[in-house]
């Protein structure tokens, strides 16, 4: 298991996250993208719109008995071979 710290972040390992809501019905919202450094800060993430963003509204069209389930993946990039 590869621990992600500062560090392993400073050597730039090729990660995409994936950050989801759904509901099961056909209904799915998500985003994808290059996870960003915690030392970056969350008030930067909102200013660059690199972050997953929802209302009360959008919250209640997920939610499940009152409760919001959010996927989160973390994984490596495959490196594309040449044939």
């Amino acid at each position: 298991m590869t621990n992600i710290n500062s560090h392993n972040l400073k050597m730039k390992l090729p990660l995409i996250s994936r950050l989801e809501l759904n509901n099961g019905q056909r209904r799915r919202f998500s985003l994808e993208a290059t996870p960003r450094s915690i030392h970056d800060g969350v008030a930067s993430a909102i200013e660059s719109s690199d972050c997953l963003s929802f209302d009360a509204n959008i919250a209640e069209l997920f939610a499940e008995n009152g409760n919001l389930a959010i996927n989160v993946a973390i994984s490596k990039v495959r490196q594309r071979t040449s044939p």
